[in-house]
């Protein structure tokens, strides 16, 4: 009995956009994935929902589910691929076991494996590795920081719950500081700009904290 024949799957190459806020836009990032000759079904899109455990939700789609060995994802931008270094390393190295490769059209840090030598990507590697260990030093400083000032026990004032809906709102283009502080502001008090800034840096520290496993839930 003659054997049959396995058809053999030609790689494919999938585009990435993601925006973290309302008030951004996809144009730039699908310009030049289109340029590639990318077509829309083949682009997959992360926008701020406001819901935990949304905002990367088509990228695990599509790395989890749709992408094979030889494919290649591209991103505009290597920050569009994760919230912090580590999620990117992590998400690289996942790729790198898979066989499947990852190119980045713009910033700092540019990289395709599709064609690059070996040695440069490794030491891309490295270096991601180096930024998210001292990212995540910098977070548990932050995080060991809040603990001892006490600002992790009790429940949350008035105060902080305005500040925190107003960082949310921030976070998913819903207003200025200035209108969202308006917004927030409890009854018989007020907020300040100076101390939003402040508690936006702690609140996105925190984030980040969760997304490595360093922060409580």
């Amino acid at each position: 009995m003659a054997k049959k024949k396995v058809e053999e799957r030609e790689p494919s190459t999938w585009g990435y956009v993601r925006k973290s806020t309302y008030h951004q836009d996809f144009k730039i990032q699908l310009e030049e994935l289109k340029k590639l000759g990318i077509s829309d079904n083949h682009i997959y899109k992360d926008q701020a929902s406001g819901k935990a455990g949304a905002e990367r939700e088509q990228l695990d789609i599509l790395t989890k589910k749709i992408v094979r060995p030889g494919d290649t994802i591209v991103a505009y931008k290597l920050d569009r691929l994760g919230h912090s270094t580590a999620q990117v390393l992590t998400l690289f190295t996942e790729m790198h076991e898979m066989v499947v490769h990852i190119k980045t059209l713009s910033g700092a840090m540019k990289i395709d494996t599709t064609s690059q030598d070996p040695a440069l990507t490794n030491l891309q590697v490295n270096m991601m590795a180096l930024f998210a260990d001292m990212e995540r030093q910098f977070i548990l400083e932050r995080t060991n920081a809040g603990r001892v000032s006490g600002t992790k026990f009790g429940p949350k004032s008035k105060h902080d719950q305005a500040y925190e809906g107003a960082i949310k709102d921030f976070i998913n283009g819903k207003g200025t500081i200035l209108e969202l502080l308006v917004k927030w502001k409890p009854d018989g008090g007020s907020l300040s700009e100076q101390t939003f800034y402040r508690k936006k840096r702690a609140y996105i520290a925190k984030l980040q904290a969760k997304d490595m496993g360093l922060a409580d839930e």
